[in-house]
């Protein structure tokens, strides 16, 4: 009678625990079934006054479900909205809107409040209630008394001898108009190799422009460059960098590594780099040296896109017998140019790694021994109390 409860028990407890996982999973998979637009908004702050902002809910599950507006962040006892819950069909959208009554005051910069949806999803027993949001971010910028802006900077790829493309948007951020041209210096390291300046603009208060100049890439030697564009005000700096590539058809191999094990086929791990603009078609031959004597060598053909970096993985088919200290030569060979570099790797004894395996597969097959006569223990000795109380009864 009681290896009969137990089993009844284990049968239980495996169907409670399938349950658990099956509904935590079909819980699990209406997190993205919720939707808001749009993502952002940005307004100018202005005293005391109103604004009213638009959103879109959207419900993508299958089923209908209720959604609960809410408001966090530095400005949210400043705004209301309406309504505050909204309830959707399978598939339905439905907008709803929040207001913004400005305080009096706000310090210079920009204030951030987020604005959400939030689904609730019921939970019962053997379910887990789960709750999903999506969020959309309100900045409030309050200007600068004074001069103040933001620079971002963008630099396109490009190869020798060719211009390229510098893109410069200028956000002031300050409450007078600003007339501004932005000088960009071209560094390789921490050599100034190239000076330009934008055209000049005026840009109102809280207004944005971009500007836009070339610079031709009179380099000797093909690499990653740094534009830094920098603008100065009286006694404030503001400004921006990004790298970018200038190429040339030229192939970097930036390392080697191994993985190689005595009597194994082993595997080596060659990272490229691809200095051009365009795709490489290239062929690389490892050739595997012992004390200078060639133990044989493997051709690969691979592709590589431009201005990539990239992992190639090239298996090594003919077992290595000894363990030691091995020297693996690679040649790349592309277009009409070829490179070869020298690299040093170890073959080593698979022994330790079968020992620590084999180590690792008892350890766990006593960690669930324990557990199971754990699980065993708690079920009989629950099926004992209720035995002695039936007996005292």
């Amino acid at each position: 009678m009681k290896n009969e409860n137990i089993r009844k028990y284990l049968i239980f407890s495996f169907v409670l625990i399938f349950s658990i996982i099956f509904s935590l999973i079909i819980t699990l998979s209406t997190i993205s079934a919720i939707g808001m637009g749009p993502g952002k908004y940005e307004t100018t702050f202005a005293p005391g006054e109103s604004q009213t902002f638009t959103f879109s809910a959207l419900n993508n599950a299958d089923t209908p479900n209720t959604y609960k507006v809410y408001v966090k962040g530095e400005l949210a006892e400043y705004i209301t909205c309406s309504p505050e819950s909204i309830s959707l069909k399978a598939r339905e959208t439905s907008r709803f809107s929040c207001t913004i009554i400005m305080p009096s005051y706000l310090e210079p910069g920009a204030h951030q409040t987020s604005i959400g949806i939030i689904e609730s999803v019921p939970g019962s027993v053997g379910q887990i209630a789960v709750l999903s949001a999506v969020e959309s971010r309100l900045t409030v910028n309050v200007p600068y008394p004074d001069f103040y802006v933001t620079i971002g900077l963008s630099v396109n790829n490009t190869k020798i001898n060719e211009p390229t493309n510098i893109k410069v948007s200028v956000k002031n951020l300050g409450k007078e108009s600003a007339t501004i041209k932005v000088p960009i210096k071209i560094m390789s390291g921490e050599e100034v190799i190239g000076n330009v300046i934008t055209e000049e603009k005026v840009i109102g208060a809280m207004k944005e422009e971009t500007f836009n100049v070339e610079w031709t890439a009179n380099v000797a030697n093909a690499g990653k460059y740094t534009a830094v564009a920098s603008l100065a005000h009286e006694d404030k700096t503001f400004s921006a960098s990004t790298s970018f590539l200038v190429g040339d058809l030229i192939m970097n191999i930036v390392n080697l590594t191994s993985e190689m094990y005595a009597g194994e086929i082993g595997r080596f791990d060659l990272r490229l780099q691809n200095l051009w603009s365009e795709p490489v078609n290239f062929d690389v031959e490892i050739e595997v040296l012992k004390d200078s004597i060639s133990l044989g060598s493997k051709k690969e053909t691979f592709d590589i896109n431009g201005f990539e970096e990239k992992d190639f993985k090239i298996f090594w088919d003919t077992p290595l017998t000894e363990a030691g200290n091995y020297q693996a030569k690679v040649k790349l060979k592309y277009g009409d140019k070829e490179k070869e570099s020298l690299f040093d790797f170890e073959v080593k004894n698979r022994k330790g790694g079968k020992t620590i395996g084999m180590m690792a597969v008892f350890g766990l097959a006593a960690i669930l021994v324990i557990i199971i006569l754990a699980v065993l223990f708690f079920i009989k000795s629950r099926i004992g109390k209720k035995s002695r109380r039936k007996l005292k009864k």
